[in-house]
């Protein structure tokens, strides 16, 4: 039953879960990418199994070669988990990351090698001792599985004819499990070192799920990767949502242990405020005087400008009084006797006492006329007015004082009402400290709860992990490959969108959503708004609570957002409408898995027809050429290990990632290699870091001749496909790079085909060897032969020289 329900991209979903176990079963049905099945792959680590644990030694070329004790006792505690491990990224740590991610590499990010480095790097860096052991065994399993593949892929996909993709036609991926198929029908029981049955294998397989879960999932690297990949997104948001959760939990334990000293926060808050009380009544007081003194300075500073402006009008009064009695000039006529005149000679000659009287006597008066103006009451007119501006200054300054004087008290008075606002407030928080308390210790338990989610979380991943463990054990099983991730869903599956079994009580019953916290932490919110209608300082106080609502919000809603919309986006870019393969294919090749090819018939059958558009090899004999290959003869239904090349080959490889560099060195020397080689005095350097062949060698594993930098063709009736690259090119940079055995001449010659049998796939290159006819074009440049066995992709048609 869906609990809920969600829209994304204008698509409902009635639970996404469901469609994303949908989705996973899709891919655990149709086991894709598997040049060997699970079967053969534990097939393959079984033997070199036998051959270790008999004496912690390997035999290749018919000389032991000593394997460190460490990973010898590993494998003896342990062979389960190493069993699961060959078994490797086609079921972990998730069907989708194996196969999309691991087994063809990252484009911009990690290759395989890249990943079985990182894998067995935090294998060995595990301090507890079973579960370092449980993880190296699984982890030498998993190289192994590379191992195996770089053989297996390169012979399947020369009868399938291409790489398998559930992105293309589907032709080619019904061919490879045909063929892989057909492989386990024939392939020998399983058995000890004893010549004991082992049994069922999916009874005899074991997965270290906290390791993969720490290593694959909870972990920054790999998300950053999985950012990368276009599959890998949903692991990545599973481990962005518990970084989201550890945030929450941080904040959770800051807020309770912000708890504890509330109480002498806010004692301290209130002492501060009452000291702030007193020094503001202090100010009140002091502002009220000054105010008073400015007051009266003002009254007597009018008075006495009042005062000097009646002098200046008295001064004004006496300077009029003075002009009005000014002398007049034409006095001088009245007290000079006027001019006595007579003629002489002819001319009037005038008495000059009466003319020197007029001229003195004017003279006179304009005199005592200015006089009166430098006179005494002038001179204080002049003082007075200028004592009268004086005082109209200062009295305008002593007006600015008291303005002032005024302002400094208002703001006093404000400043005390503030501060016995928040005294008031805080008081009142103090009084609830109690409820909150109480609340928090003994109602929510808040940092108890978020902490038991994300142990959930934790536990979930690593459950998830098993989950996709269980998946192939039903594959192994024949049972139902969907049922292990829906008892996960059920189980574990709403931890993801914020179900923490706190909230929940049995967490195999949830019955709540992520609303079941933020209700909670909206309890003790409520509380603080309660007793603080203002906050002012006091946000310090809120904070905590606000912010762990915001993180619960931000980190884990959008975390759980991100899930389904990456599974919803998953799920339409695999089998949405723009990437169905064409129906006709499709069912054929449902069919092919469904009905797992075990017949002669059946196998010549799927052969015989190409539906596909990439102009397949018809081999509508393909039974008698594997069958050939195996070296079965009739009547016999089990092929031979030794002599079946690409098992041989496989388990010739998957020893050789057990060994250390100083005996693969002791390998190159007892075959014969002497002197400097390519990759310097020796041809492989120990370094103290974790070392495997495989490593810098093997870059995609979905592909062929990956102990080459360019993959050979495959051959098609008409044309081949363009160039690969499965593996790197030989460098001595940064350690060195390529499949040293080949890449080295030496190696190739005096190693590499002596240890490796080929040619690989005989019953399609040497038919004539069988009785059986040619199927590859004359034109194809790269069959293998018994003086090339396994052609270089640089030097075509060698087997047609002489």
């Amino acid at each position: 039953m869906c609990l809920k329900k969600f829209k994304l991209k204008n698509r409902k979903w009635g639970c996404w879960g469901l469609y994303a176990l949908l989705f996973l079963g899709i891919v655990g049905f149709i086991n894709p990418a598997n040049a060997f099945k699970a079967d053969t792959h534990i097939y393959v680590g079984q033997q070199v199994l036998n051959d270790l644990l008999d004496n912690g030694s390997l035999t290749i070329g018919g000389k032991e070669y000593a394997v460190d004790p460490e990973i010898v006792e590993a494998l003896q505690r342990f062979p389960n988990e190493y069993r699961f491990g060959n078994i490797g990224p086609d079921a972990s740590p998730d069907m989708l990351i194996g196969q999309m991610l691991i087994h063809p590499g990252i484009e911009g990010g990690w290759n395989t090698d890249d990943f079985l480095r990182w894998m067995l790097t935090g294998a060995t860096s595990e301090e507890e001792m079973e579960k370092r052991q449980k993880s190296i065994a699984y982890s030498y399993g998993f190289i192994g599985h590379a191992a195996s593949d770089t053989f297996s892929h390169t012979y399947v996909n020369m009868y399938a004819g291409d790489v398998f993709s559930l992105m293309d036609e589907q032709e080619v991926e019904t061919r490879h499990n045909a063929v892989e198929s057909f492989i386990v029908a024939h392939q020998p029981p399983l058995k000890d070192r004893f010549g004991k049955n082992i049994g069922e294998t999916y009874k005899v397989i074991s997965l270290p799920q906290s390791f993969l879960a720490d290593r694959f999932i909870l972990n920054d690297t790999i998300a950053e990767q999985y950012k990368k990949g276009a599959y890998g997104a949903h692991l990545a948001a599973i481990y962005y949502y518990r970084t989201g959760m550890d945030k929450v939990l941080k904040d959770a334990e800051q807020m309770e242990q912000n708890q504890g000293s509330k109480d002498v926060d806010i004692d301290i808050k209130l002492s501060d405020l009452a000291s702030a009380l007193r020094f503001n009544q202090i100010k009140i007081k002091a502002a009220q005087e000054l105010v008073k003194i400015k007051m009266t300075m003002l009254q007597a500073k009018t008075q006495l400008l009042q005062t000097l402006q009646g002098k200046v009008n008295d001064i004004n009064n006496t300077l009029k009084k003075l002009e009005s009695q000014a002398i007049n000039p034409q006095i001088c006529e009245q007290k000079c006797p006027p001019p006595n005149c007579r003629k002489i000679f002819g001319f009037t000659v005038c008495s000059p006492f009466s003319i020197g009287c007029q001229f003195i006597c004017k003279k006179t008066v304009e005199a005592l006329n200015k006089a009166k103006e430098i006179a005494v009451n002038a001179a204080l007119l002049i003082t007075a007015e200028a004592d009268k501006r004086l005082a109209e200054q200062s009295k305008k300054t002593l007006e600015a004082e008291l303005k002032l004087a005024q302002q400094q008290l208002d703001l006093a008075k404000k400043a005390d009402a503030e501060v016995l606002a928040r005294q008031y407030h805080l008081q009142r928080i103090k009084d609830g400290l109690m409820d909150i308390a109480s609340l928090m210790v003994n109602k929510l338990k808040l940092r108890d709860g978020l902490a038991d989610w994300r142990d959930d979380i934790d536990k979930a991943t690593a459950a998830y992990v098993e989950a996709n463990g269980d998946v192939m054990k039903n594959i192994l099983s024949n049972e139902s490959p969907i049922e292990p991730l829906q008892d996960w869903w059920s189980c574990w599956g709403l931890t993801f969108i914020g179900v923490p079994s706190k909230f929940t009580g049995t967490i195999c019953s949830i019955q709540h959503s992520i609303d079941s916290v933020m209700d909670a932490i909206s309890d003790i919110s409520k509380k603080y708004s309660e007793w603080t209608s203002k906050t002012g300082d006091l946000e310090w106080f809120l904070n905590p609570v606000n912010k762990l609502k915001t993180t619960v919000k931000e980190q884990l809603i959008a975390r759980r957002d991100d899930i389904e919309a990456t599974l919803f986006n998953v799920i339409t870019e695999v089998i949405g409408p723009n990437a169905v393969p064409p129906a006709k294919s499709l069912i054929s090749f449902g069919e092919g898995f469904l009905n797992p090819v075990k017949t002669d018939e059946a196998l010549d059958k799927l052969f015989s027809v190409d539906y596909s558009n990439k102009k397949l090899l018809l081999i509508p004999d393909a039974s008698k050429r594997v069958k050939a290959e195996m070296g079965l003869k009739s009547g016999e239904q089990y092929f031979n290990p030794d002599k079946y090349a690409v098992v041989k080959n496989s388990i010739t490889l998957v020893k050789l990632t057990l060994l250390s560099p100083n005996e693969l060195n002791r390998l190159a020397s007892d075959f014969g290699i002497t002197g400097f080689t390519k990759y310097g005095h020796s041809l492989f350097e120990e370094t103290g870091a974790p070392f495997n062949i495989l490593f810098k060698a093997v870059a995609n594993i979905d592909g062929n001749h990956q102990w080459q930098h360019m993959a050979l063709p495959y051959p098609r009736r008409v044309g081949t496909p363009k160039d690969r690259i499965y593996g790197y090119p030989f460098s001595t940079e940064n350690g060195g790079s390529g499949f040293r055995l080949w890449e080295d001449p030496q190696a190739r010659e005096k190693v590499f085909v002596k240890i490796f049998v080929g040619p690989l796939n005989p019953g399609l290159e040497q038919p004539g060897k069988f009785g059986l006819s040619e199927i590859i074009p004359t034109n194809y440049a790269f069959k293998g032969c018994e003086k090339v066995p396994f052609p270089d992709r640089t030097q075509p048609n060698q087997c047609n020289i002489n």
